[in-house]
């Protein structure tokens, strides 16, 4: 299993399947003749990413865990380049929180919970509560399995573990505290 966390902070590369197979030597002599050019353009562009840095260049980042990250990419490049960046990056964590999210049985017994009509304003209430509901609404489709959360504050624990592939689905969580209990509210995003 995938973390959301670690999603959050991560970029996935689709490697395709080799066609040719290579020694490790045909392999680093390739590398080694392309080596002087990789590494030129990567420092050109941290130069010009440095220069920007230094003369307070602005950069307006969507939100994202890797905020140092992008920040710094968008100012190794031109505007026209950053824009193509931004959507890339944005392209590629979406696509693999919505993939990560596809067929676990919580996040979809969560996501129909809460597109039943009597939800279309929300849901408020502990993770007890909550717990007890997906529970009932879970039991519909078989087996829970070993991932299921067992009690109120695992529930808890996967619900942010899962933040991300959640508010991928539309559905926003935030937490609040009402006494001594710590309330939950469900939310369309």
């Amino acid at each position: 299993m995938v973390k959301g966390d670690l999603i959050d902070r991560s970029i996935f590369i689709d490697v395709p399947a080799l066609k040719d197979f290579k020694t490790d030597a045909e392999v680093d002599k390739a590398f080694n003749l392309v080596l002087p050019k990789l590494l030129g353009a990567l420092l050109d562009y941290a130069v010009v990413g440095l220069q920007n840095k230094e003369s307070g260049k602005e950069i307006k980042l969507t939100s994202t865990r890797m905020a140092d990250f992008a920040k710094w990419v968008r100012l190794c490049l031109d505007d026209k380049e950053g824009e193509e960046f931004d959507k890339a990056y944005a392209n590629n964590k979406n696509s693999m929180v919505k993939g990560v999210s596809q067929g676990n049985l919580l996040i979809d017994t969560l996501t129909g919970f809460m597109e039943e009509p009597a939800r279309k304003d929300g849901w408020s209430g502990t993770a007890s509560e909550l717990l007890k509901i997906l529970n009932s609404g879970s039991s519909s489709t078989g087996v829970k399995g070993t991932d299921w959360p067992a009690t109120p504050n695992k529930l808890s624990t996967k619900l942010n573990q899962f933040d991300s592939q959640i508010r991928s689905r539309g559905v926003v969580i935030e937490r609040d505290r009402k006494g001594v209990d710590r309330i939950l509210n469900i939310s369309h995003g």
